[in-house]
C-alpha cells in the first residue's frame, strides 16, 4: 500500500504488511489523527495498525469472527470496527483491547451484515448500514 501526495501524485510513505495471502484484502482503513496510526480493516478478520511515520506494523489483531467491514475512529483513544458477522465492537487503541461489542447490530444476508459504520461527535451516536437494508443508530455515550 502507498500514500501519495495528492498534489503531487508522488509516494510520501509506501507501508507494507508481511506475510500478505489473498485473505489479507484491505476492506477498509481509517487515519486515527491524536494516535497517529493507520488502522487497517481485512477480509482475514484482522485489525492492523500502522505507524504513518514509519510504515512498520504496530498491531495485528483478530477483531471479529468474520471480515471487518467498516472502521471509524473517534475521541481521543477510542476505535469501532463492524464486521460481516453482524457486530460493532469498540476499542480502546491504548491497551489494544475490546471495551464494548453490539454482538448483533444488522443481520447477515447474502453472507454479509455491516457495510458501513459512522460516528456523530455532538451526539454521540454510532450508526451502521448494513446488507438488511436497515440503518441503525447506537448512543455510545
Amino acid at each position: 500500500m502507498c500514500i501519495r501526495d495528492s498534489l503531487k501524485m508522488k509516494h510520501s510513505v509506501k507501508l507494507g504488511i508481511e506475510n500478505y495471502s489473498a485473505n489479507s484484502q484491505i476492506n477498509k482503513l481509517a487515519y486515527h489523527e491524536a494516535m497517529n496510526v493507520l488502522v487497517l480493516g481485512h477480509e482475514d478478520r484482522q485489525l492492523r495498525f500502522l505507524d504513518i511515520n514509519t510504515g512498520k506494523l504496530i498491531k495485528s489483531m483478530v477483531a471479529h469472527t468474520d471480515a471487518v467491514s467498516s472502521i471509524v475512529g473517534y475521541n481521543q483513544y477510542f476505535l469501532s470496527s463492524a464486521s460481516h458477522d453482524g457486530s460493532v465492537r469498540t476499542w480502546d487503541l491504548r491497551k489494544y483491547q475490546c471495551l464494548h461489542e453490539i454482538p448483533v447490530a444488522n443481520k447477515k444476508k447474502y453472507d454479509e451484515a455491516i457495510h458501513c459504520l459512522s460516528y456523530h461527535n455532538s451526539t454521540s451516536w454510532l450508526m451502521t448500514g448494513g446488507a438488511d437494508g436497515i440503518i441503525k443508530i447506537f448512543n455510545s455515550a
